[in-house]
């Protein structure tokens, strides 16, 4: 980012170096300038931006099929543990809708997505799926998920993941690549897992 901003810098004063030297190099009074500008103008050189090796993680996630306009609908949904999270929620999601859960810690935001996931039930209330709603769920604990005696691919050779190949292209776009695909999921630290 530096590099390009340097060189962006660099760009400009060219171009108004270029500038003077063409509008005064024909007047006699400003022509010793335009000289001491034009020699500037050899000794400015342009650093080559280099091409970063860094890599950012990335997954894509696709659709089997076209989302219908109902997505999710809660009416009435309460829960409470000690102290009582939310009650009498009413929420409607559909198609093209953007969501964000904010709060504070402890407001049972990961609790609403437990509920919507169908990981928890809710204390009352209902909650209602559209019919091309097919849920994913990954969640902020993952000691009981990861099956830390096998290794990346294996794990992720579920019942809906078979294609090797394919497990390899993700776990090459999470940068995983090369032997890193070999590693036992229990040698992976937390921010990995």
């Amino acid at each position: 980012k530096q590099a390009e901003l340097k060189r962006d810098k660099t760009l400009k004063e060219r171009e108004e170096l270029e500038n003077f030297i063409r509008r005064f190099s024909a007047n006699a009074s400003k022509a010793k300038q335009a000289t001491s500008r034009a020699k500037a103008l050899e000794k400015l050189e342009l650093e080559e931006i280099k091409i970063s090796s860094r890599r950012d993680p990335s997954i894509v996630f696709r659709t089997n099929r076209e989302i219908g306009n109902e997505v999710l609908e809660f009416k009435g949904i309460g829960k409470a543990y000690d102290k009582q999270l939310f009650s009498n929620l009413e929420l409607k999601i559909e198609k093209n809708d953007k969501i964000a859960l904010i709060g504070a810690n402890g407001v049972g935001k990961s609790t609403l997505a437990k509920i919507i996931a169908h990981a928890i039930s809710p204390d009352t209330g209902s909650m209602h799926l559209g019919a091309t709603i097919e849920l994913g769920y990954f969640p902020q604990d993952t000691s009981n998920l990861i099956c830390e005696n096998l290794k990346l691919y294996e794990w992720l050779m579920s019942e809906k993941f078979k294609d090797l190949d394919e497990i390899r292209k993700c776990l090459g776009r999470m940068l995983f690549s090369g032997s890193d695909q070999e590693k036992m999921a229990a040698s992976l630290s937390g921010g990995e897992k």
